[in-house]
């Protein structure tokens, strides 16, 4: 009998040693299952964001070539448009040009005639010229004001000016 007590102690001890091995076996594939998923949680993280990148770069292309299609329609409009621009500005100089040689030109007509009207109201053609310097080297006179209009500046203030300043 104390063999068969010996036996079940013996049994009993590697049993109680099975439990411990049992149990750390467990926490050890606790661990791993837990590590595991932890990387199973970041990779489908990362696979997420990795495609939704995708979709964002795919959406940014498909709004490129369509923004390209919408500018190149413009292209040919700009072009036109710049070129009715040019040719308004051409237009614009050479009716300024025309506009001041018509000028002179009615300027010299003008004073054709009253060159004509001065020799042919004076009979003689120097007795003309001599009118006309005479004209030119007067000087003008101004009018006087008169004595009974207001002072604009009567009321106002000014500051008296220094000598360093002049």
């Amino acid at each position: 009998v104390p063999d068969c007590y010996a036996a079940s102690h013996g049994m009993q001890q590697e049993v109680i040693v099975l439990r411990e091995e049992l149990a750390k076996a467990r926490t050890v594939a606790a661990k791993a299952k837990d590590s595991w998923d932890k990387f199973r949680k970041e990779r489908d993280f990362h696979r997420m964001h990795h495609r939704r990148v995708v979709q964002e770069k795919n959406k940014l292309i498909v709004d490129l070539r369509r923004l390209k299609k919408h500018y190149e329609q413009y292209e040919p409009t700009l072009t036109e448009l710049r070129h009715k621009y040019e040719v308004a500005m051409k237009e614009k100089m050479l009716m300024k040009l025309e506009r001041d040689r018509f000028l002179s030109k009615a300027e010299s007509l003008q004073k054709q005639l009253s060159q004509v009207q001065a020799e042919g109201g004076d009979g003689s053609r120097e007795e003309g010229e001599d009118s006309r310097r005479q004209k030119k080297t007067a000087p003008r006179e101004a009018p006087w004001p008169s004595d009974d209009r207001t002072n604009p500046y009567a009321n106002s203030n000014f500051e008296a000016a220094s000598v360093a300043d002049m």
